[in-house]
């Protein structure tokens, strides 16, 4: 066989390996390999955690500051459909997701009185969000800003955009992570559903 072949054969004058230093490598490599295995699954998980939920659970009150300094409770809106959106001005997935849902959601549902959009900016200011609703005049929904992420760590632990859909219990009947923009239309569907 060539040399590419066998690559511990490089060199007929290389020293020979001591199979006493396998035990010792493995050793300095089991962290590594402990945290690619935690790694995988977390990530399995996260990029499992998206669609229709068979098993609902109670959505997180959380009180959100409107911009006339009113405050509105999650619980205020039972009876509602409601849809919170969790974005962030600089996440490139939001900039293409913002414009669908108004365009899919906001534009259809927007005057209806049993449902209400939540668009929940993570880690910006209100200043952070007027600059980007300035260089993006499509997007005519209010957007609130969580700059502590307060209200966000209710809900998630990592990544935007994330999508819930509350029903008119408080309960989240759908959740995704992530835009995908077939799942994106499986919620589109699923809005006009509920609110038929």
């Amino acid at each position: 066989p060539s040399e590419q072949d066998c690559p511990d054969n490089k060199m007929s004058g290389a020293k020979p390996r001591n199979v006493n230093d396998q035990p010792q490598k493995m050793k300095k490599l089991l962290p590594f390999i402990t945290l690619l295995i935690i790694a995988f699954f977390a990530g399995n998980s996260y990029a499992q955690d998206k669609g229709l939920l068979t098993n609902k659970y109670k959505a997180p009150d959380f009180k959100i500051q409107l911009n006339d300094g009113k405050n509105i409770r999650l619980s205020d809106l039972k009876g509602k459909i409601v849809l919170i959106n969790f974005f962030s001005t600089s996440c490139s997935p939001c900039r293409v997701e913002l414009p669908m849902i108004q365009k899919h959601i906001w534009k259809k549902h927007r005057k209806n009185e049993h449902f209400e959009l939540l668009v929940i900016a993570r880690d910006n200011s209100w200043e952070d969000i007027a600059r980007y609703l300035s260089s993006n005049t499509a997007i005519k929904f209010p957007i609130y800003p969580d700059t502590k992420r307060a209200i966000y760590e209710k809900y998630a632990q990592r990544g935007v955009p994330q999508n819930f859909v509350i029903d008119k219990e408080g309960n989240v009947l759908y959740h995704v992570t992530g835009y995908y923009e077939a799942e994106f239309m499986k919620m589109v569907n699923l809005i006009n559903e509920l609110l038929k």
